[in-house]
């Protein structure tokens, strides 16, 4: 079983791990609550089985009991504050990563730094690579992919509504040395043309 730190700090994000404590049930069923509308389209399950903090309570003891697919749930924070969380599930030595926060905090690179701290700490402790399992609807999560350097793959859960992105340990470590490789997704082949209709998708989504 992968073993991270209880804390990932950087210079302005940290991870706390969310132990199951009542005051992190609290948090969590908080900030759930607030976004919830935001959340639903893309975290169903999460939005409809946390409906109060004995929910989030329960939720957070699960994951960390988890016996065949061991689950780390963190808080990102910034400047002290929990503004969402990032998740890590191991399968076959893979990270399957998932992450959502607060509405208000997007747009500030929150998510992304939140997302490199993990890969480091995963990859740090012999993970061999880091999936993102993405609706095809999340538009800003396929931008962040595709901005982040993943390329797409099949994944180890295979669904036909799911979009999963990889980064290997040996293409974070070419970013680490300033070598970026060519960012490609299966159904464009092309990045730039990628992020340009992820981005109208959005704003066509926005008028609805």
């Amino acid at each position: 079983m992968l073993q991270l730190p209880e804390n990932i700090n950087g210079k302005e994000i940290c991870l706390t791990m969310a132990e199951p404590t009542p005051e992190n049930a609290q948090t969590l069923f908080r900030l759930i609550m607030r976004n919830r509308d935001f959340l639903a389209p893309y975290f169903r399950c999460l939005v409809s089985d946390i409906t109060n903090k004995e929910c989030a309570l329960a939720y957070l003891s699960e994951a960390m009991q988890a016996v065949t697919s061991p689950q780390c749930i963190y808080f990102i924070q910034k400047d002290g504050q929990k503004v969402g969380t990032i998740s890590v599930t191991m399968k076959d030595n893979i990270a399957i990563a998932g992450y959502w926060i607060d509405k208000k905090f997007g747009r500030q690179g929150i998510t992304s730094s939140a997302l490199y701290l993990m890969e480091r700490a995963v990859f740090d402790n012999g993970c061999s690579a880091v999936h993102l399992n993405i609706m095809p609807v999340n538009t800003p999560s396929l931008m962040l992919a595709i901005k982040s350097g993943y390329r797409e793959c099949t994944g180890v859960y295979p669904h036909q509504v799911i979009r999963c992105f990889e980064k290997t340990k040996q293409m974070y470590e070419m970013a680490c040395y300033g070598i970026v490789p060519c960012r490609i997704c299966s159904h464009q082949n092309n990045f730039e043309t990628d992020v340009q209709n992820a981005r109208l998708n959005s704003m066509y989504m926005g008028r609805q």
